[in-house]
């Protein structure tokens, strides 16, 4: 009982008017991450009382269930919704749609966040922004990623070409016509190579699919 009461004390100032080493600690952390969970600053050996300290300074303020951003950044990062929800689905990555409108290579403006998870994951019941699940495999998860760190969280996003392959794959889900958009938009801002395209289409079993869009956009 005494840790206890010990611990929610930590973050009260000394008597000399120096903060804990802990909540400076904690200061600095919300500095340089825009979102912030309980579990992070846990991680940081940082108690949770120390959260509501935070907010009552004006260091960081509620966002959403289970997730807090850091007021310490002028404005909202790019794409905050893909970096919550690759937050909020730790071995997720954004695809389809939202890989598209990430790259500028359509002109679709999704209202939800298309993002790959592992089939086992459980999703959550709420979200401040609709997500769009696609349930694959831990391995598929690991093909062709590219990580981007931008105010402290993560983005994991699918490359380009790895992108447009996926379109074709899961075409029924967005429309072959985006798919062939993206592609001969793509194409032609040399976001990636033929090559690279055949690439990830033999990867996904959509090369034969794919081969008259492709010889089409070509001769055009």
């Amino acid at each position: 009982m005494q840790k206890n009461i010990h611990n929610r004390n930590l973050f009260l100032k000394r008597s000399d008017g120096v903060r804990s080493t802990l909540y400076r600690k904690a200061i600095e952390f919300v500095s340089k991450h825009y979102f912030i969970s309980p579990n992070d600053l846990k991680r940081k050996g940082i108690f949770r009382q120390y959260i509501e300290k935070l907010q009552n300074d004006g260091y960081i303020e509620k966002y959403y269930s289970g997730m807090y951003v850091s007021k310490l950044f002028e404005e909202e990062p790019a794409f905050a919704s893909f970096f919550y929800a690759c937050k909020r689905i730790p071995k997720g990555v954004i695809c389809l749609l939202s890989a598209l409108e990430y790259y500028d290579i359509t002109t679709q403006a999704p209202y939800q966040v298309w993002i790959c998870a592992t089939y086992n994951f459980v999703e959550p019941k709420s979200s401040p922004y609709p997500l769009s699940i696609i349930k694959t495999s831990e391995e598929s998860l690991k093909i062709g990623v590219i990580e981007k760190k931008v105010a402290g969280n993560i983005i994991r996003v699918f490359n380009p070409a790895k992108t447009i392959a996926d379109c074709f794959k899961f075409r029924n889900k967005i429309g072959i016509n985006i798919a062939i958009e993206a592609l001969r938009d793509g194409l032609a801002k040399k976001k990636f190579s033929l090559d690279e395209v055949h690439k990830y289409a033999k990867l996904n079993r959509v090369d034969k699919v794919m081969e008259p869009y492709i010889e089409g956009i070509i001769n055009e």
